[in-house]
């Protein structure tokens, strides 16, 4: 079977109809399936508990202060605080256990016997699940009311005054708007527990896991856990076999890697070069933020003793959720402009043409970009400090939701500098050589839809439905990193290694060709598994399960047949040219255990149930965004900055660099974060979700010890990012200067 282009791009279409088709379908049952968002939570004397005014005011402090980015809710956010939505289940459990102790025994809990125990759980299950909706108000019974003021009461004295332990420092909230977070939070523990109609589960699919409460897998989780094991060896087989047996036409053939450039720079080759610098400097502070953040983890209130000799309180001068903002914020940046940037420079060595236009705009958009992360940084600080209390924390502060906390207006910022280097690129894309269009229509698919990706963002607004707020956010992050993103890694892999000649150029095609149709059918439906615990309709739970490991092998598949090459014909690489294709390798390995590896393993439904919101996560994110995307664009930096200017690099340094990336990485999940998350894994299924996000989880020895051994691993990405910029800073400012770099290549 032999397939043409032509046929390919009808092919694609056909998928981008399909997969467009489910995702509508998909958007409409979640918004007609949404949880009921109350008038009222009401006790059976008539008495308002709080009501749905608390709820939103609740939310809307949880977004200012940017609290999803100190725990999580129903799974989602930061792992460095509780689970809120658990967390209140447990402590609502515990409050009802302890009334009906008294009640029916006279004693406390520690002093039942076993069957007593088991009759009290057994009444505060039934307690908890027997809420009645009468109209726009929630019957809630006498003790759940008076559970619901003891929690205000903890989340009060935690927030208000302050609990170092857990890390929170004072004044952290007022009390009034704990109160209100703890309407907030009552409500997602309240549709967790409620039945959703039409399905034998709650609306969360009985999210989070917590059996004294009756919150156990529901059948179709089950179901589709098995369903999910077939259908991935199945696919897999299929893409193979394709990969093995289907021919098709190849492209143009792409002209060979150059290792010097040949004519002077012009001012877009500057800009990116100008960009690439800049983007390694955030990748310098983004690798010190995580290393502050991990550091947190094993001593909350202190860092090496800083700031008690400066008798400052730490979470209040560097606030956990605002470092980690910080740290994800700024690893989009640094990883998006390099791929933006470095797709630039590879453009107009394509053949494209610079034009006038592109200097304002270049220009235009570099500024705006630098605005709008100076704005997002300062912005988020200032809310989470407080500073900012009028309805403008959304615009200029923090709106609260993960990876996309920016205030309003610094992301369309963003999103003005995406859409205009877009547009430069596009326009260069378009006057190269048309014999090389098919590849670069694809590049240009890819880039413009990272952009478009970003604009989802937009749809929703920051008092919207929470259940809505996440929907869109997730079709921003998924559709970027485990969609567009793929698909760009491999089209930059695939032009590496053809003009490097370690593939051919059917190889090329039928692997970016592939891989389109898996990141447009899989990766985009595979949204789906984001939806399972937070309030969607239950359809997500077959869609997701079509999930986005499968988008690694063709990449894998592709690498493989280059390594075969360089084995072969032992091919000796120049010098300018290792270290890149190195850094493509590597990638692709790290890809591998990410999205491959450790993707398949926690994205099984029932797997995933008990592991949402624990280290696996870590791990996983870990892999596949540093390892993967973000060893891509380092990648593309050195190819472009060592075209530019070939000499004067230390061979050495580079090399160490690499390596310490490679090895900190390796050991930060392996000596530290995978092994915490199989404990904390361990823990939600023996005992719950609660106690495996719970502070006295991170507390037992050997947590503590292996979130101490994080240190070595994280030391040694700072390292490797600081031996990057240590060599790329000073030679891309000679470069961009005209001077001559010293004609010393160290090759040490």
């Amino acid at each position: 079977m032999r397939l043409t282009i032509s046929q390919m791009n009808r092919l694609l279409i056909v998928v981008i109809l399909a997969s467009v088709t489910v995702l509508l379908w998909g958007t409409v049952q979640t918004y007609r399936s949404l949880p009921p968002l109350p008038e009222a939570f009401v006790a059976p004397d008539g008495q308002v508990v709080f009501t749905r005014a608390d709820i939103k005011a609740g939310q809307a402090a949880f977004q200012r202060y940017n609290l999803m980015g100190f725990g999580t809710l129903l799974g989602n956010g930061s792992y460095f605080g509780p689970d809120f939505t658990a967390e209140y289940l447990a402590l609502l459990r515990d409050g009802l256990v302890e009334r009906f102790a008294q009640r029916e025994f006279d004693r406390l809990p520690p002093a039942l016997g076993s069957e007593q125990e088991a009759q009290v759980l057994a009444q505060a299950q039934t307690n908890a699940r027997s809420t009645k909706q009468e109209g726009n108000q929630i019957l809630i019974s006498t003790e759940w009311a008076e559970v619901h003021q003891d929690i205000v009461k903890i989340y009060q004295e935690r927030f208000v005054n302050g609990k170092p332990e857990l890390g929170v420092a004072s004044d952290t909230l007022r009390p009034e708007e704990a109160e209100t977070l703890t309407a907030f939070v009552g409500w997602t523990a309240w549709f967790s527990l409620a039945p959703r109609p039409g399905s034998d589960g709650s609306y969360t699919n009985n999210f989070p896991p917590m059996p004294d409460l009756g919150l156990t897998p529901t059948s179709q989780t089950l179901a589709w856990t098995a369903w999910t094991l077939g259908l991935v060896l199945f696919l897999a087989l299929l893409i193979v076999l394709a990969y093995t047996f289907v021919e098709v036409e190849p492209i143009p053939e792409l002209p060979l890697l150059s290792e010097v450039a040949d004519q002077p720079l012009n001012f877009l080759q500057k800009a990116a070069l100008f960009l690439l610098a800049g983007c390694v400097l955030v990748f310098l502070a983004q690798s010190l933020a995580g290393g502050y953040l991990a550091n947190a983890y094993a001593d909350r209130a202190d860092f090496y003793g800083l700031f008690n000799w400066l008798g400052l309180e730490r979470m209040a001068v560097l606030p956990f959720q605002a470092i980690r903002a910080a740290h994800t914020t700024m690893a989009i940046i640094w990883v998006v402009g390099m791929w933006m940037a470095g797709s630039v420079y590879i453009a107009l060595l394509l053949g494209g043409n610079a034009k006038p236009w592109h200097r304002p705009v270049a220009i235009l958009s570099i500024g705006v970009l630098t605005l709008s992360v100076a704005g997002t940084m300062a912005g988020i600080y200032a809310s989470i400090r407080g500073w900012i209390t009028g309805p403008e924390w959304a615009i200029i502060g923090s709106e609260g939701t993960e990876y996309l906390e920016m205030g309003r207006l610094w992301r369309a910022g963003l999103g003005l500098g995406f859409v205009l280097w877009t547009v430069i690129l596009i326009s260069i894309l378009a006057s190269a050589r048309v014999r090389w269009r098919p590849l670069l229509n694809l590049l240009m698919l890819a880039v413009g839809g990272i952009t478009a990706a970003f604009f989802a963002s937009f749809i929703y607004r920051p008092d919207s439905h929470w259940v809505v707020i996440d929907f869109w956010r997730w079709w921003t992050v998924h559709n970027w990193v485990e969609g567009i993103f793929a698909f760009f890694q491999l089209l930059v892999t695939g032009w590496f290694l053809a003009g490097l000649r370690l593939v051919t150029r059917e190889e090329v095609t039928k692997s970016a060709y592939l891989e389109g149709i898996l990141v447009l059918l899989a990766g985009f439906l595979a949204i789906g598994h984001h939806f399972w615990w937070v309030g969607e309709p239950t359809m997500w739970l077959g869609v997701g399960s079509v999930f986005s490991t499968l988008e690694v092998l063709p990449l894998f598949l592709l690498l493989f047949s280059a390594l075969r090459v360089l084995k072969a014909k032992a091919v000796i690489l120049p010098t300018q040219h290792r270290l890149p294709l190195y850094f493509f390798l590597a990638a692709a390995v790290w890809q591998f255990i990410g999205s491959g590896i450790l993707g398949l393993l926690i994205n099984l439904p029932v797997v995933n149930y008990y592991e949402h919101g624990t280290f696996l996560t870590v791990a996983h994110s870990h892999a596949s965004f540093l390892g993967g995307f973000g060893f891509i664009a380092l990648g593309l930096l050195l190819y472009a900055i060592r075209h530019a200017g070939p000499d004067g690099w230390s061979e050495r340094r580079l090399f160490w660099g690499f390596w310490a990336l490679n090895v900190g990485l390796a050991l930060m999940l392996v000596v530290s974060v995978v092994p915490v998350g199989v404990l904390q894994l361990l823990e939600a299924m023996q005992v719950d979700y609660a106690a495996a996000r719970s502070l006295a989880f991170y507390q037992q020895p050997l947590v503590f010890l292996l979130n101490e051994l994080r240190l070595p691993g994280d030391t040694l990405i700072i390292l490797g990012a600081a031996l990057l910029a240590w060599e790329v800073v000073p030679k891309t400012g000679r470069i961009l200067r005209g001077q001559s770099i010293p004609q010393t290549l160290v090759a040490e």
